[in-house]
């Protein structure tokens, strides 16, 4: 819990208390910094031993505590701490006991999923690439609702969008309409691929930029 510097790998069994490790850990950081690692000692030290005896001896752990953050090396600020895992219950579970432990503080401290994270980092930054903070992100079902939409209203023949201008539809393909699912999911992939359907895909992105700006594309 005292480390700070360098990487730390906790390896330990379901409920063995790795979760408490890593919010004392944190919790440390941002109290005492590197103090603990720390080799300096200041001239005049000496006259504070009684201090400590006395709350060794008779002290709370509040004070205990107040007395050795005037002794922190280099504390660490909250907003400069990640702190990451996969679960929304995990994370949920981090932020429960670092706002208990460190108070105010705690909301300071970058914690959460990967994903809540990431939408956090954009939240605050998109704006320096032109897009709007308030952005909304698109499930797979909303992407197929609007990708549906759009092809529908520019007139995109779902039986052959996304087929090679060169290449005749297969039996299997004849009568079946071509998925709006596929059709976002490919947008990605239609500037690597180099598809013949690009061009319906950019019509449609087009098409889904001008009617919602929140809504982005890799074409």
């Amino acid at each position: 819990m005292y480390a700070v510097n360098g990487p730390l790998l906790v390896l330990a069994g379901a409920g063995s208390g790795k979760t408490t490790v890593l919010v004392n850990r944190i919790a440390h950081l941002i109290h005492f910094g590197n103090a603990y690692e720390d080799a300096f000692v200041p001239a005049g030290a000496e006259k504070y031993v009684p201090a400590m005896d006395a709350l060794l001896e008779s002290g709370t752990k509040e004070e205990l505590t107040e007395f050795l953050r005037a002794t922190a090396v280099s504390p660490a600020r909250p907003w400069n701490i990640l702190c990451i895992t996969f679960t929304n219950k995990a994370a949920g579970e981090f932020k429960q006991r670092l706002e208990t432990m460190l108070g105010p503080a705690a909301k300071d401290i970058w914690a959460g999923t990967f994903h809540s994270i990431c939408v956090r980092i954009l939240r605050q930054n998109i704006h320096h690439i032109g897009y709007d903070n308030a952005f909304t992100i698109y499930d797979t079902d909303d992407a197929k609702r609007l990708v549906t939409q759009i092809m529908k209203e520019s007139n995109i023949d779902a039986d052959t969008a996304g087929q090679k201008a060169s290449s005749p539809p297969s039996p299997a393909q004849k009568g079946k309409p071509y998925p709006a699912r596929a059709l976002s999911g490919r947008a990605g992939r239609a500037r690597r691929a180099g598809k013949a359907h690009r061009r319906d895909l950019r019509r449609v992105s087009e098409k889904a930029q001008k009617s919602s700006p929140r809504w982005t594309s890799t074409i």
